[in-house]
Protein backbone atom coordinates (compact mmCIF):
# COMPACT_ATOMS: atom_id res chain seq x y z
CA UNK A 1 0.00 0.00 0.00
CA UNK A 2 1.10 3.55 -0.64
CA UNK A 3 0.40 4.56 2.95
CA UNK A 4 2.99 2.05 4.13
CA UNK A 5 5.71 3.45 1.85
CA UNK A 6 8.22 5.29 4.10
CA UNK A 7 9.51 7.50 1.27
CA UNK A 8 6.09 8.52 -0.08
CA UNK A 9 4.75 10.68 2.73
CA UNK A 10 6.75 13.58 4.16
CA UNK A 11 8.05 13.07 7.66
CA UNK A 12 6.50 15.14 10.43
CA UNK A 13 9.75 17.10 10.75
CA UNK A 14 9.60 18.11 7.05
CA UNK A 15 6.16 19.74 7.31
CA UNK A 16 6.58 23.38 8.38
CA UNK A 17 4.57 24.75 11.27
CA UNK A 18 2.19 27.60 10.42
CA UNK A 19 3.47 31.01 11.42
CA UNK A 20 2.09 32.64 14.56
CA UNK A 21 0.22 35.28 12.58
CA UNK A 22 -1.28 32.66 10.27
CA UNK A 23 -2.30 30.52 13.26
CA UNK A 24 -3.93 33.47 15.04
CA UNK A 25 -5.67 34.99 12.02
CA UNK A 26 -6.60 32.20 9.60
CA UNK A 27 -9.33 34.32 7.97
CA UNK A 28 -6.75 36.89 6.86
CA UNK A 29 -6.07 34.80 3.75
CA UNK A 30 -9.52 35.75 2.46
CA UNK A 31 -8.80 39.48 2.59
CA UNK A 32 -7.20 39.78 -0.91
CA UNK A 33 -10.12 37.94 -2.52
CA UNK A 34 -12.68 40.11 -0.74
CA UNK A 35 -10.83 43.29 -1.69
CA UNK A 36 -10.63 42.18 -5.31
CA UNK A 37 -14.37 41.52 -5.34
CA UNK A 38 -15.17 44.94 -3.84
CA UNK A 39 -12.78 47.08 -5.91
CA UNK A 40 -14.48 48.50 -9.01
CA UNK A 41 -13.17 47.20 -12.32
CA UNK A 42 -14.53 49.79 -14.77
CA UNK A 43 -13.97 53.57 -14.86
CA UNK A 44 -17.66 54.39 -14.44
CA UNK A 45 -17.91 52.18 -11.36
CA UNK A 46 -14.79 53.85 -9.94
CA UNK A 47 -16.36 57.28 -10.45
CA UNK A 48 -19.56 56.08 -8.78
CA UNK A 49 -17.63 54.76 -5.78
CA UNK A 50 -15.60 57.96 -5.45
CA UNK A 51 -18.64 60.21 -5.71
CA UNK A 52 -20.46 58.09 -3.11
CA UNK A 53 -17.59 58.79 -0.71
CA UNK A 54 -17.57 62.53 -1.51
CA UNK A 55 -14.46 62.69 -3.68
CA UNK A 56 -14.70 65.68 -6.01
CA UNK A 57 -12.66 66.65 -9.07
CA UNK A 58 -10.40 68.89 -6.96
CA UNK A 59 -9.54 66.13 -4.54
CA UNK A 60 -9.09 63.67 -7.40
CA UNK A 61 -6.59 65.98 -9.15
CA UNK A 62 -4.55 66.13 -5.94
CA UNK A 63 -4.46 62.35 -5.72
CA UNK A 64 -3.39 62.10 -9.35
CA UNK A 65 -0.21 63.97 -8.43
CA UNK A 66 0.42 61.69 -5.42
CA UNK A 67 -0.46 58.38 -7.04
CA UNK A 68 2.67 57.69 -9.19
CA UNK A 69 5.14 57.96 -6.28
CA UNK A 70 2.84 55.79 -4.14
CA UNK A 71 2.69 53.19 -6.91
CA UNK A 72 6.49 53.12 -7.18
CA UNK A 73 6.90 52.78 -3.41
CA UNK A 74 4.27 50.03 -3.32
CA UNK A 75 5.98 48.11 -6.12
CA UNK A 76 9.39 48.45 -4.45
CA UNK A 77 7.97 47.24 -1.12
CA UNK A 78 6.37 44.25 -2.81
CA UNK A 79 9.60 43.38 -4.61
CA UNK A 80 11.64 43.82 -1.44
CA UNK A 81 9.27 41.64 0.58
CA UNK A 82 9.38 38.94 -2.10
CA UNK A 83 13.18 38.98 -2.22
CA UNK A 84 13.32 38.89 1.59
CA UNK A 85 11.05 35.81 1.69
CA UNK A 86 13.08 34.07 -1.03
CA UNK A 87 16.32 34.82 0.82
CA UNK A 88 14.88 33.51 4.09
CA UNK A 89 13.66 30.35 2.31
CA UNK A 90 17.10 29.78 0.72
CA UNK A 91 18.91 30.33 4.02
CA UNK A 92 16.58 28.00 5.90
CA UNK A 93 16.98 25.26 3.29
CA UNK A 94 20.78 25.41 3.62
CA UNK A 95 20.85 25.13 7.37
Amino acid sequence: MIADCPGCAPAAADVPEPSRARARLPWLGLLPAVLYAVVPKCPFCLVAYLSAFGVTAGVASFFLSVLPPLAIVSAMLGLGFTLWRVRAKVLSSRG
